[in-house]
Order: C-alpha cells, then structure tokens, then sequence
C-alpha cells in the first residue's frame, strides 16, 4: 500500500498544524501530495501527514470503528459516543486515514476535545 493511502492529506495536514497539534509526527507531506521522512519534512516546514495510527491515537478512546460493506468497497463508519457531552452522526468514508482526520478536526474545531488533549496522546504515545 502506498504511504499516500495511510495518511492525511495535504489539506487535512495544513489544517491539524493551524489547530496547533503537535508538528511530531513519522511523515510530512507537501502540496503536491508527496510524503517526505522528518529530516526531509521538519527542514522545508511541511505539515506532519499523520498516519491512521497516529490519528487513531489521538481520537479520543470512545471513538469506535465499524467496517461497512457496500457494493464490494470497504467503508469505514465511525461513531463518537456520549462520552464527551456530544454524540456525532454516523459518517461513511473510503479510506480510513481521510475519515479519522475528518473526524480530529471536527472534534478540534468543535471544542469536544482540546488540543491539549490530543497533544498529550500523542506524546505518550
């Protein structure tokens, strides 16, 4: 599997750096969508491309992944429950890395979790 299809995209990237989360990450991405390793990425400022893993750490733990099976393609439906005073709608997404950062920002934007938070996550991670 090519390393574009495991991580957030350009945008996404762009977006999480500008919400403050941590520039620490296995990756960095460019505008035209190609991932460099950290010396390569932390020398030219890109954004950290944060992989499914890495997104996966720092979404809150009552975030839960069912896989969803339409037409042969695999799809990824993730609900946040009720453990931080909001519940979020059931979204379907192909591939999972573009969904779990969909889903970190809207949590960063929506004040559900604070950047502390997904800081301290990925740091201890």
């Amino acid at each position: 599997m090519r390393i574009q299809n495991q991580v957030c995209t350009y945008e996404q990237a762009v977006k999480l750096r500008e919400l403050g989360v941590s520039q620490d990450s296995l990756h960095y991405i460019n505008s035209n969508h190609l991932v460099f390793n950290p010396e390569v990425g932390k020398k030219q400022n890109l954004p950290s491309a944060y992989t499914v893993a890495e997104l996966g750490v720092m979404l809150p733990e009552k975030f839960k992944k069912f896989i969803y099976e339409h037409n042969n393609t695999v799809a990824y439906k993730i609900k946040f429950y009720e453990a931080y005073g909001a519940l979020m709608d059931f979204r379907f997404t192909k591939p999972e890395n573009i969904q779990r950062a969909t889903d970190l920002i809207y949590l960063l934007e929506h004040k559900i979790i604070s950047i502390e938070l997904v800081n301290k996550r990925l740091t201890d991670s």
